[in-house]
């Protein structure tokens, strides 16, 4: 499970533009081109939506399984699995820019 302090990080651009927080409420937040764009949620069902240019491209589900896919431009690029340990990463125009663990 993810829970207590910041549990997980994304990096966007190279740099730490966001960060993710589990503790069974809001938990975290995306940034995309330095403002709030989307929430991430833990509460066992669809718990979070990710926005990217302004549209909801993807969301998030947590279930400690593949529960969820990031969308980029119409297209699948990153994926997110909670399981305790390294869970997932989240790609960027191909190449895996940022990740996130949980511990």
């Amino acid at each position: 499970m993810c829970n207590g302090v910041m549990s997980g990080w994304v990096m966007y651009y190279g740099a730490v533009s966001g960060w993710v927080m589990f503790n069974g409420a809001v938990s975290g937040r995306v940034m995309y081109n330095g403002v709030v764009s989307g929430r991430v949620k833990d509460i066992g069902v669809v718990s979070g939506r990710v926005k990217d240019i302004g549209v909801v491209s993807g969301w998030v589900m947590y279930n400690r399984v593949v529960n969820g896919c990031v969308m980029y431009n119409g297209v699948v690029s990153g994926w997110v699995m909670y399981n305790g340990v390294m869970s997932g990463r989240v790609m960027y125009n191909g190449v895996g820019s940022g990740w996130v663990m949980c511990t």
